[in-house]
């Protein structure tokens, strides 16, 4: 499915859900400088419709809220990255996953997967397991 079918979807489900707000191209463009990263565009406009927020029990981190907590992405990668296995270069966390891992998005090309895809990493730097070969499709199998 694509991601505009599939934000529509999201915002007409009955399910509990909470969003930030979008947020505009250039608080995108400011926040890829500041991570060092080139967000996949399917990202780029879910930032723009939602920003960040929840669905049911999937939280997705984002942007357009508090740069002091959960969800807002910068946060959550700068308290990874102050953990002893802190996060590879080019991955950018969007949920925490069931099993304690967190669901990223390659954003940079390396040995974890393929630009764009979602892998689960789990705390080391060289193990990631790919678990979706984009944000939507992410997305999809998650609500």
């Amino acid at each position: 499915m694509n991601i505009y079918k599939l934000l529509t979807q999201i915002s007409l489900s009955s399910k509990p859900q909470f969003w930030a707000g979008g947020v505009s191209g250039n608080d995108i463009r400011k926040s890829e400088r500041t991570l060092g990263l080139s967000f996949p565009e399917e990202y780029k406009v879910f930032l723009e419709k939602f920003g960040a927020g929840s669905i049911g029990s999937l939280e997705i981190y984002g942007l357009g809220c508090p740069s002091t907590g959960v969800p807002n992405v910068e946060f959550v990668i700068e308290a990874l990255n102050k953990l002893e296995t802190s996060l590879p270069d080019g991955l950018l966390p969007i949920a925490m996953e069931d099993n304690g891992g967190y669901a990223c998005l390659v954003c940079k090309q390396s040995h974890l997967g393929p630009l764009g895809c979602v892998v689960d990493f789990m705390g080391t730097s060289v193990e990631a397991k790919e678990i979706a070969s984009s944000f939507a499709e992410y997305l999809e199998t998650k609500i």
